[in-house]
């Protein structure tokens, strides 16, 4: 959706299918290698995609025009010894089994999506990461907002069967107030510490 405008590349996958496959293959070998270069250097790959979220589109394109090419790149990743956390914007309720089979190597929820939703869905296969909004709660809210969001993501998160990492539901710019990001970081150490306190968890 760089390359090509939204609405023409939705369009496109109803009206001209084959040219959208032309341009997600194209994608997909250049992601390749630039996933390989990161890797090369240490990193972990974060793969975000704003589009191919259930909030745009269907299952069913999202199984043909996203999934196989994701698996694609996710096969890469692992081939060359990297790892990876896959992150689509949104809602995704509808695409969330698809992304289960996408494997990587843990899921990342927008905070569109009800932590204890994907979590049933996620837990038996890889870690959770998500998911406290990052608009309301982090940017609009107080730090006692913040402290009462990471409360309720360690106490639904905290148990998932593969882990869980506590984490904004989508990215954080500049205008997050600084006491609101010591509020989130006090608020992990205080629910997060292991072993799990119930008690200040109710």
């Amino acid at each position: 959706a760089s390359i090509y405008p939204v609405e023409k590349l939705l369009r496109a996958t109803i009206k001209n299918p084959e040219i959208v496959h032309k341009l997600m293959r194209n994608c997909t070998d250049v992601l390749k290698e630039v996933h390989n270069e990161f890797i090369k250097a240490g990193a972990m790959i974060l793969f975000c995609e704003p589009i191919a979220t259930g909030s745009i589109i269907s299952g069913r394109i999202f199984g043909e025009f996203v999934l196989p090419y994701i698996q694609e790149l996710m096969e890469n990743i692992h081939q060359h010894k990297g790892m990876v956390c896959l992150h689509i914007c949104g809602d995704t309720r509808r695409v969330l089994p698809q992304m289960v089979k996408a494997g990587a190597d843990m899921i990342s929820i927008d905070n569109r999506v009800p932590l204890e939703f994907a979590k049933e869905l996620i837990q038996p296969t890889v870690p959770l990461v998500g998911n406290v909004d990052p608009v309301d709660v982090m940017i609009l809210g107080s730090p006692e907002d913040v402290d009462q969001a990471v409360k309720h993501c360690i106490k639904v998160g905290h148990d998932a069967e593969h882990g869980y990492i506590l984490c904004t539901g989508c990215d954080l710019n500049g205008a997050v107030p600084l006491e609101n990001l010591d509020a989130f970081m006090a608020a992990a150490r205080k629910y997060g510490k292991l072993p799990i306190d119930q008690s200040v968890l109710n």
